[in-house]
């Protein structure tokens, strides 16, 4: 009975560190490469110690990624455009051009391209784009048509 009973136990043993090591690995999210030639919306600003910013419903803001390495998009009353390079998950934006028009009070705009410009890395699922910069990220959801 003893032999029956460590058989069982070690069984169950066995299952569990099998149950633990799949868990842990699916837990692990894998982003996938950068996406091109997608529109992306902006949900949010998430800050790291600030909290968030949301877009009220008459902004806009969007970042498309070209295969050429330019990117071009909106914030709020403006166009930007810019070049980008991208390696192993980690991002860099180059200068940022973009028009000048005073959007209307209460806009994210500045916080928006501020945040933009210091972009290092990524993480792109299939329905979401997280671009992180040094205090928070930014994310997107793909423009709905």
């Amino acid at each position: 009975m003893n032999k029956h009973f460590n058989f069982i136990l070690l069984k169950a043993l066995s299952l569990l560190l099998i149950l633990v090591f799949y868990t842990g690995c699916v837990s692990t999210r894998v982003s996938l490469p950068l996406p091109t030639n997608t529109d992306w919306e902006l949900i949010s600003i998430e800050y790291d110690e600030l909290g968030s910013k949301t877009p009220s419903p008459e902004e806009k803001y969007s970042v498309t990624f070209k295969a050429d390495g330019s990117l071009h998009g909106q914030v709020d009353c403006n166009r930007y455009m810019s070049s980008y390079t991208e390696e192993d998950g980690t991002i860099e934006i180059m200068m940022i051009a973009s028009t000048m028009a005073a959007c209307p009070p209460g806009s994210i705009s500045q916080d928006y391209l501020k945040a933009f410009q210091t972009i290092t890395g990524f993480f792109a699922g299939e329905d979401k784009l997280i671009l992180h910069f040094s205090g928070g990220s930014l994310e997107y959801a793909p423009v709905q048509d």
